[in-house]
């Protein structure tokens, strides 16, 4: 999924039909360069090699997903991730880095929502989700 955002240059309007619509097919293939630079920069997901069986393995690549989807301080093991200020945008883009990771360790196991980290705000409690998923 491509999610992220960036803006139209003045001299590169965006096409749009003649009810105002915008053209978004036209659209990407004007911003083609600008949408590939863009997602060129993007730090590979997922890269953290784990096993859902035990260890602090989760924990670990748990804290890492948070480090590098958001902007908290003072993250611990059982603080609220919300408390700490996370938004329901970084919860999404956190869903998003722990389901890829998950994924490549157990390709079958159950994918996360966002509402399970809005239930699960810690890494506690997700790690007892992670684990609890793959049995």
């Amino acid at each position: 999924m491509r999610d992220f955002i960036t803006f139209a240059k003045p001299e590169k309007p965006i096409p749009r039909a003649a009810k105002g619509t915008v053209q978004r097919q036209m659209t990407l293939e004007l911003y083609k360069n600008e949408i590939d630079e863009l997602y060129s920069h993007k730090p590979a997901s997922g890269s953290q090699s784990a096993t859902l069986a035990g260890g602090d393995t989760i924990r670990r690549s748990l804290f890492q997903a948070i480090a590098s989807e958001t902007t908290l301080e003072g993250v611990s093991y059982d603080s609220n991730l919300f408390d700490l200020g996370l938004d329901s945008l970084q919860a999404k883009a956190l869903t998003k880095n722990i389901n890829t990771f998950v994924c490549a360790i157990q390709p079958q196991s159950i994918k996360l929502s966002p509402e399970t980290i809005w239930e699960n705000p810690s890494v506690a409690k997700l790690e007892r989700v992670l684990k609890s998923n793959a049995s």
